[in-house]
Order: structure tokens, then C-alpha cells, then sequence
């Protein structure tokens, strides 16, 4: 039985391991997307943003379909990875662009992790799901730099973020999202939650 600690570790230092030595590329685990109702077990944010959704032989498939509709507004490539248990349910419920990646463990314990499938452009990134990823204080930067002033930068968030996306296309929301999420300080430390109430746990990633 693979356990999502293990298969979370086998990414981390065998897929990933590279772009953990990349220092332009921010690896976060339990993103909170849609402001905190979704977690996307695994972030890869650099020139793009990658989210990895892993199955393990613990799990079930009960919760993919509303998983995958949240991936599927914010990341440009997006995959799961899971056991020979799931395989089969999951490619029926998975778009035609997402990624799968098989986990096996070999006779020596080790993990080996094999592309099923490999993941293709979002065709729909959600430019209001993405700057749903910025905080406030970030939001009314853009927003500022923009030339909005006064009153035009209150009111709730998701009105800010309307104002946003009306005045930006989507690659310049996703390009400012990465770029803030790539500039946070201490977002990492768990004594240290955000303006919007997120914490994430630090991890060997850190």
C-alpha cells in the first residue's frame, strides 16, 4: 500500500528534484485555491503553474471530479499521480489535457514514477480564479499601478479582483499572480500566516 506521504516524498526527490535546485521556481505544498476551499497537494510555479494532485492506495476518488474542476481553473498544466488501484477510474473522469503519472514501488521499496499521459495547456484558465490567488495588499498594488485610486481600491476582494481582470488580460493576471507568489517573505513559516488567514506548513522543500 503506497501512502500519499510516500508517493509526496518520491516526487519531491525524484520528478521534482531539479526544479527544487531552480531558484526562479517557487515549489509550494497545500496551495489554497478558491480561497482556501480547495488545497492543490503540490504547486509548481515558475513560468507557468503546474499543480500535482496525488492518489495513493488510501484514497478514493469521491472528491476528483470537484478537485479536478478546481485545478482546472487556475493551472496552466495540471496532473495526477497515483497507484495501479486508480488508474482506470481516474483517466474517466480527467480532461484530455491533464497529465497522469503512474507510481509503482520496485523490489527494493523504491518508487518509480512513469507518464501514462503526458499534460497539455489548460485550454480554460479562469483569470478570476487566478487572481483569487493574490492577497489583498497585492491586489490594490496591482490595482494602483493600474492608475486606480481612492475609492476604486476598497470594497471587498472579490469585487478588486473583477476590477482586475477587466483591466488585464489573462497572461497578465497569471504572470502578476506568479510573480507575487514567487515574492512573498515568510509565507513559508507556519508562525507567520497571511493578511488573508492562510498558513502553509513548512516542508524538507523549504
Amino acid at each position: 500500500m503506497l501512502s500519499d506521504a510516500a508517493i509526496r516524498s518520491g516526487l519531491r526527490g525524484k520528478r521534482l528534484h531539479r526544479l527544487r535546485l531552480d531558484p526562479g521556481t517557487l515549489i509550494v505544498e497545500e496551495l489554497g485555491i478558491d480561497h482556501g476551499n480547495l488545497r492543490a497537494d503540490i504547486a509548481v510555479i515558475n513560468g507557468r503553474m503546474t499543480g500535482y494532485e496525488i492518489k495513493s492506495d488510501q484514497d478514493s476518488l469521491v472528491r476528483l471530479p470537484s478537485q479536478v474542476a478546481g485545478y482546472s481553473r487556475v493551472f496552466d498544466y495540471a496532473h495526477l499521480v497515483t497507484t495501479r488501484r486508480h488508474l482506470g477510474g481516474a483517466e474517466a473522469i480527467l480532461p484530455p489535457w491533464w497529465g497522469i503519472i503512474a507510481v509503482t514501488a520496485g523490489p527494493d521499496g523504491s518508487l518509480r514514477f512513469r507518464t501514462m499521459r503526458r499534460g497539455l495547456p489548460n485550454p480554460r484558465v479562469s483569470a478570476i480564479a487566478v487572481a483569487g490567488l493574490l492577497w489583498r495588499d497585492e491586489v490594490i498594488a496591482a490595482l494602483r499601478d493600474l492608475g486606480l485610486r481612492g475609492t476604486q481600491l476598497r470594497g471587498e476582494r472579490a469585487s478588486l479582483y473583477m476590477s482586475l481582470v477587466r483591466r488585464a488580460t489573462t497572461d497578465q493576471v497569471a504572470a502578476l499572480v506568479r510573480e507575487c507568489l514567487r515574492a512573498r517573505v515568510g509565507w513559508r513559516d507556519p508562525s507567520r500566516p497571511s493578511p488573508d488567514g492562510d498558513s502553509f506548513r513548512r516542508t524538507a522543500m523549504s
